[in-house]
């Protein structure tokens, strides 16, 4: 019953996207979980992946539904104190980073995010994993999946994917096997990603990130982020203009960059 009901599923995609090329074909949510540096402490997020025919999106739901109320509430044209009250009463957000790439192994992968008030992007050619299948399997979600690992940024990351939904993609950057990537762990465990529902689009749209994104390498990229998580005060005063040091503003913990093992302090 679930292979037909995967097939009706399919055809309804197909059909979606004939009409639209960035219609979500499949909705995934993945429970998240990361650690900090400094204190070794685990955060739970709860993220999801929007894929459509010729792009993907994965984010923090948190981080959106934040996005959207302060969306209504920057829109809503009430007093400035009031808005400033209802901001308060918003709800804190995920991760604020996305990943934007191509299910099927498009061209580029572009990531994104926001230090402070400054959003910045970079984009980089898409990399060939190189991908080892293993023995081994489990069943998620009600699929069958079969198991494999890959080094990315001097860490290794070992995943399952099902080839009953045969979409390339998966969490973060992770794409590339015959089959939709629905587990994914870091051999540290600084990150893991585990699904907890497939769903279709129901007529949602694959988004770019919102907001004003200043493009960059991933060198500037990597400086931004050191600077940031070192001292943000100090980084966000900096950035208005103010050199003058910020005492005890030195940040005791911050989360671990998912890019690369190097980037930890």
């Amino acid at each position: 019953m679930r292979k037909y009901i995967l097939l009706l599923l399919l055809l309804n995609f197909a059909a979606l996207s004939a009409k639209t090329a960035d219609s979500v074909m499949l909705h995934i949510v993945y429970n998240t979980t990361y650690a900090t540096y400094g204190n070794g402490h685990k955060t739970h997020d709860v993220m999801a992946l929007d894929v459509g025919r010729t792009m993907s999106h994965f984010y923090s739901e948190a981080q959106r539904l934040r996005d959207e109320q302060m969306k209504k509430i920057n829109e809503s044209n009430l007093p400035l104190e009031v808005a400033i009250n209802n901001a308060k009463n918003v709800g804190g957000g995920g991760l604020q980073w996305h990943v934007c790439k191509r299910p099927s192994g498009g061209d580029s992968i572009t990531f994104y995010d926001t230090f402070g008030l400054d959003g910045v992007k970079y984009t980089e050619a898409d990399k060939r994993l190189q991908w080892n299948i293993e023995d081994g399997d489990t069943t998620i979600c009600g699929y069958s999946c079969g198991k494999a690992w890959t080094n990315i940024g001097g860490r290794r990351w070992t995943v399952w994917f099902t080839a009953d939904i045969p979409v390339s993609d998966g969490p973060w950057k992770l794409r590339g096997l015959p089959g939709l990537i629905l587990k994914a762990v870091e051999s540290d465990g600084i990150y893991s990603f585990c699904c907890t529902s497939i769903t279709s689009g129901n007529g949602m749209f694959v988004e770019m990130p919102s907001g004003n994104y200043t493009d960059c390498t991933y060198d500037e990229y990597k400086t931004i982020y050191y600077k940031y998580n070192d001292d943000p005060i100090q980084f966000l005063v900096t950035r208005t203009g103010n050199s003058l040091p910020i005492p005890g503003s030195k940040r005791k913990s911050a989360i671990i960059s998912i890019d690369e093992k190097p980037f930890t302090h």
